[in-house]
């Protein structure tokens, strides 16, 4: 199965606190000591692939009800596997629920991708559901929506009972540490989450050791984003080290 890289996430190379490998002027040893450094990292291909030649797309800019009855129409007949996307959906279009309801019992769409947002503590509890009843899903991208942490602990809740989610993006949004605790809950019991996107958010250093805890446990986890929160330099090391430890692409 193929998925999509959300737009605003760039790869690039992970940032590093290995110590350079001492000066040497023996060939040989130089290139055995190359070869064992750089085969840690060109066996892994972390960039996702793009869906754009077998997904089919459904793109909103709005929940208006038009472009709902468009996309109910589509996820009725939908033979094939399927992105989803919305944009500005206002905390009073609750009508916006029915579209989620459609993706609930929908196991085409690959990719459920929701931005600049201002949900209702509805539209949360009914993407959680979305997650506990549907496990087709691939991508859960919720960036730009002002979630706050009682909107991650339904979130939460979703992913503890989800078995298939495997890029979690929550970018740009209010979550804390409280939040953090709860996601780090749920993705100790979620088997198959491989990257987690929590860039400029509010999580701290309790919140930070809670994610410690859970990536230390992980045996899926290879991507981790952490910028822009309120992580304090000595909880970043520490971060960088469970990373480096496990293999993990780390973002700091």
């Amino acid at each position: 199965m193929t998925v999509e890289a959300p737009n605003n996430i760039k790869f690039q190379s992970p940032q590093s606190t290995h110590v350079p490998p001492k000066k040497t002027t023996d060939s040989h040893e130089f290139k055995q000591l190359f070869q064992t450094q750089s085969s840690k990292y060109e066996k892994r291909d972390y960039s996702p692939k793009s869906p754009k030649t077998d997904i089919f797309w459904m793109e909103y800019p709005s929940a208006d009800q038009k472009n709902i009855e468009d996309a109910l129409s589509k996820l009725t007949s939908l033979k094939q596997d399927g992105l989803l996307k919305f944009t500005n959906i206002k905390p009073n279009q609750l009508t916006f629920n029915d579209v989620l309801k459609g993706v609930q019992d929908n196991h085409r769409i690959k990719h459920l991708i929701i931005r600049q947002s201002s949900f209702s503590d509805h539209h949360i509890q009914t993407i959680s559901k979305v997650l506990q009843l549907n496990d087709g899903i691939a991508w859960l991208v919720l960036d730009h929506n002002k979630i706050d942490d009682r909107g991650v602990r339904h979130l939460a809740h979703g992913l503890a009972n989800n078995s298939e989610l495997k890029h979690v993006v929550l970018s740009d949004n209010d979550i804390g540490d409280e939040g953090a605790m709860a996601l780090s809950k749920a993705l100790k019991i979620h088997p198959n989450v491989k990257s987690l996107w929590l860039q400029g958010n509010k999580i701290g250093d309790v919140g930070a050791e809670s994610l410690i805890q859970m990536m230390d446990e992980s045996q899926t986890l290879n991507t981790v984003d952490l910028r822009d929160n309120k992580i304090s330099s000595k909880k970043m090391e520490m971060i960088q080290i469970i990373c480096d430890k496990k293999g993990i692409r780390y973002y700091v």
